[in-house]
């Protein structure tokens, strides 16, 4: 038999049969435990052993059973938790007597605790979390809520409770009672942005996680909000100077666009005055001093072939060839400052087209 078993004369509440399983449970030997107080096998809690013995002793004088966790203590004073059932019935010698049955529970009561634990410790991290949190039902209706969540909608907890979010408007508004029914739907986390004004009047960007999970056998929802007032102003900002830089960039485009046009008029206007001015100076060289030194140059040559035949002025006749040639060769030279200046190529094609 797995359980331990124990049987105790209630008129003074001591153990009359152990079986060897409890034996075993509690650590003592054989027959040990007969003749002792049962609250000798109960361990102290918030209440004494005493205490827990006359507790299930006025329990089954009344009803005649009794059912319950108990812990016990080893005969070395270690502890471990049973659940007892006890019963009662006439003894043919040792008159009204209880009859108990224990099963270990230790394993089960440790799970419990860490269950308790964990449970505790989640119920400490959501209600100290900076981030908001709520649990909505299949229904829609808030059943839990952190101050958190108060905090970022300008409510109070209680005031949060009393919520249902499909009739919120904002919510509607915002899109996020859509992504709370996608979640509903799709049985999935969903994602979701937004900037909205809040029941309780309060303006808030929020980024909301939504998480579908089942408690308790029903399908919830739980709403993991952050606070993003301040980066959605600054992004808000950020697109407001993205826009204005825009317009300057177009405006100062258009100016540099514009200064362009102007500085190449004015270097056309400035080739056009130099090709004008170089002109005119070629042909000044060429129809003004090119044909005086022509001229020049004829009537020195005439001069020399009247005086040819006079042997008195052969000095003066060699002076004049050497001014003469003087004169040819300046004559050359003004014909390639004019051919420089404006050559032929110029005049006929324009300036793009000698420059092509």
């Amino acid at each position: 038999m797995s359980e331990g078993v124990n049987m105790v004369r209630l008129s003074d509440l001591t153990i009359i049969y152990a079986n060897p399983r409890l034996e075993d449970m509690l650590g003592y030997r054989p027959g040990e435990l007969l003749g002792k107080p049962i609250s000798i096998v109960n361990a102290p809690t918030e209440k004494s052993p005493e205490e827990t013995a006359n507790e299930i002793n006025e329990a089954i004088a009344a009803s005649g059973v009794w059912n319950g966790e108990v812990k016990n203590i080893r005969k070395d004073g270690s502890s471990f938790w049973s659940y007892t059932s006890v019963s009662v019935f006439k003894h043919p010698e040792q008159g009204t007597v209880a009859v108990a049955v224990q099963s270990d529970i230790t394993e089960r009561k440790l799970i419990e605790d860490a269950l308790r634990e964990a449970a505790e410790l989640n119920r400490k991290i959501i209600s100290n979390s900076p981030i908001g949190v709520a649990i909505c039902n299949e229904d829609g209706q808030c059943i839990a809520a952190n101050e958190a969540m108060g905090k970022i909608v300008g409510a109070t907890t209680e005031q949060i409770l009393e919520q249902n979010y499909n009739t919120i408007e904002s919510w509607r508004e915002s899109g996020l009672l859509d992504a709370a029914k996608r979640a509903v739907r799709l049985g999935e986390p969903q994602h979701h942005v937004s900037r909205l004004l809040s029941t309780f009047g309060k303006n808030v960007g929020i980024d909301c996680h939504i998480v579908p999970f089942v408690r308790e056998g029903a399908p919830c929802l739980m709403f993991m909000i952050t606070d993003i007032t301040e980066r959605k102003l600054v992004e808000e900002e950020l697109a407001r100077y993205r826009v204005h830089l825009e317009e300057m960039v177009q405006t100062r485009t258009g100016e540099l666009t514009e200064a362009q046009d102007t500085l190449r008029m004015v270097h056309r206007k400035l080739l056009n005055a130099g090709e004008a001015e170089r002109k005119h100076i070629a042909a000044e060289l060429h129809d003004s001093a090119g044909q005086k030194l022509v001229a020049m140059s004829l009537g020195i040559r005439q001069t020399i072939m009247a005086c040819q035949d006079s042997k008195e002025h052969q000095s003066q006749i060699q002076a004049l060839q050497k001014v003469g040639q003087q004169c040819t060769d300046t004559i050359q030279e003004i014909r390639a400052i004019c051919y420089g200046l404006y050559p032929p190529t110029l005049e006929l094609a324009g300036l793009a087209g000698s420059l092509e």
